[in-house]
């Protein structure tokens, strides 16, 4: 099978999405298909560098002065896309809304080829108004269209589901599908093992250390992060991600630490070395980093957006509003029953276990395309004359 695969941006810029598509198109690969993959790049990325990956250079002003990720590809991407929808049997779109996205859409419509659609995110509940309204029409036109439109939908979790079913049908029942997790890179160590990787990573080793991971966005709640590192001087906190809309550079005080983007080899031992995640994020699903995290055995402390997202009271996570105080009295609740924060690390790390996987989300992702691709050959192959 030939499948075209597009998303927003290669991994070279770290995001949720990227690190999906890379995961699905490398499992797709080894799986024996023959796999395209486009996608925006703002610099050159020796990791992507495969002769099937073709790279779409882009404006990426939204992101360096709006603080949200839209890349708009040049006019020279359009023979690149329009060669490889000629080309595929099957396209995988992730995400509705980006420019490249739509075009293989539309392109897609003309040519006659099937398109597999994955929701990851619904709304995002931006503070600039401006903001709100400009997402809400392009979900309610463009979005609506790729997702009425496409053959086959995914969603990544019910929430994102439901959202969207308020204002969208889809041709066929849509499948509810969560990420993957990598259990090779990401999984569980011993209690003793945590307080050497504090010390392999200089962190102190007389208090609890909290990390967040993510853009330096809104979206992603770092202004709730700002007020909590004021707000506990006794926690250390460490931060992880790339400049966006918010800058933690500016912030005052020595307890908090800001390191740029990390390698995943590298990331996980920043989950292993900490006592809990915080993220304060809203409209994204369920994020892979949360899921990263509990396969460490790391618990996360979320917002209601994320914990209502995946749908299972079992889940070894804590909530809270998208507020600062809500988020502080759930940490001094947590604070307060400190001591058994071990036991919670190998609850997190036994529901894990064999829950995530992306050998079975690959195969549940080869299913539907294999479904989406007989369907439409049947549909388009002439009547036989008897």
């Amino acid at each position: 099978m030939k499948i075209l695969v597009l998303s927003n941006y290669f991994p070279e810029h770290i995001g949720g999405i990227e690190f999906v598509a890379n995961n699905l198109v490398q499992n797709y690969r080894a799986n024996g298909h023959a796999v395209r993959w486009i996608a925006c790049t703002v610099q050159r990325s020796l990791n992507n560098k495969h002769p099937d990956n073709h790279h779409l250079r882009c404006n990426n002003f939204t992101e360096d002065r709006l603080g949200f990720p839209y890349p708009l590809p040049r006019l020279n991407s359009l023979p690149i896309i329009y060669r490889d929808v000629f080309w595929c049997d099957v396209i995988h779109i992730h995400d509705c809304l980006y420019v490249a996205n739509i075009l293989a859409f539309i392109i897609s419509r003309i040519k006659k080829k099937p398109v597999l659609l994955t929701q990851h995110v619904a709304a995002i509940s931006y503070r600039q108004n401006y903001k709100k309204i400009l997402q809400t029409i392009a979900y309610r036109s463009i979005g609506k269209m790729l997702v009425q439109g496409a053959e086959r939908v995914v969603f990544i979790t019910p929430t994102v589901h439901e959202w969207f079913a308020k204002f969208a049908s889809t041709r066929k029942p849509a499948t509810d599908l969560p990420n993957g997790c990598d259990n090779e890179l990401f999984y569980p160590i011993e209690s003793g093992e945590r307080r050497e990787y504090r010390q392999k990573l200089d962190l102190p080793s007389d208090k609890q250390v909290f990390i967040f991971v993510g853009r330096f966005t809104e979206k992603k709640g770092v202004h709730i992060i700002r007020s909590l590192v004021s707000k506990y001087p006794n926690i250390f906190w460490v931060l992880i991600g790339r400049e966006g809309d918010e800058d933690p550079w500016l912030w005052t005080g020595h307890n908090f630490r800001i390191i740029d983007n990390l390698p995943q080899n590298d990331l996980r031992e920043y989950y292993w070395a900490a006592d809990l995640l915080i993220l304060p994020s809203s409209g994204e699903g369920f994020p892979l980093v949360v899921q990263e995290a509990i396969s460490c055995g790391t618990v996360p402390l979320v917002s209601g957006d994320i914990f209502d997202s995946l749908q299972d009271s079992n889940a070894p996570l804590f909530k809270a509003l998208l507020t600062p105080s809500a988020f502080s009295q759930q940490i001094d609740q947590i604070l307060e029953n400190f001591n058994h924060i071990d036991d919670l690390q190998l609850n997190a790390a036994r529901y894990a276990k064999g829950k995530w996987s992306w050998e079975y989300t690959t195969g549940e992702y080869l299913r539907l395309l294999n479904q989406v691709q007989s369907e439409y050959t049947r549909r388009a192959r002439p009547p036989r004359i008897t």
